[in-house]
């Protein structure tokens, strides 16, 4: 339910939306699509005790490119801000208005820039 209003937000902002709630089901979309997302958002706690920062890595390796991610939490430690920080990531912590997302978003898209990561296989490739 939150991930079908989440998408309905971003799509009337004008963004093209693939959802997952696990790294394992966003690579699936994206292979389905053959097309890397220009950005990531990722709720940090995922299903099958994944967290969002798995999703983001696994992403982007499968892609081979360091796509900007915002990681939105409820867990306001500093500990969870430095590990996403540490993985090259945004964050947004829950609660947050469309307002604010809206920022954040428009801010990792003029900021943040994809940036190539090691090779892989041209046949791993979407």
């Amino acid at each position: 339910m939150i991930l079908d209003g989440m998408r309905a937000l971003l799509e009337t902002w004008g963004y093209q939306v693939g959802t997952a709630s696990s790294a394992n089901e966003a690579l699936a979309c994206i292979s389905a699509k053959r097309r890397c997302p220009d950005l990531i958002l990722s709720d940090y706690r995922l299903k099958d005790e994944q967290t969002g920062l798995d999703a983001v890595r696994d992403i982007r390796a499968f892609c081979n490119v360091g796509i900007p991610a915002l990681i939105l939490t409820g867990d306001t430690s500093e500990e969870r801000a430095d590990e996403v920080a540490r993985n090259g990531c945004r964050i947004l912590h829950k609660p947050f208005s469309p307002d604010q997302l809206a920022e954040m978003l428009r801010i990792l898209q003029e900021t943040e820039r994809p940036s190539r990561v090691k090779p892989r296989a041209q046949s791993q490739r979407p």
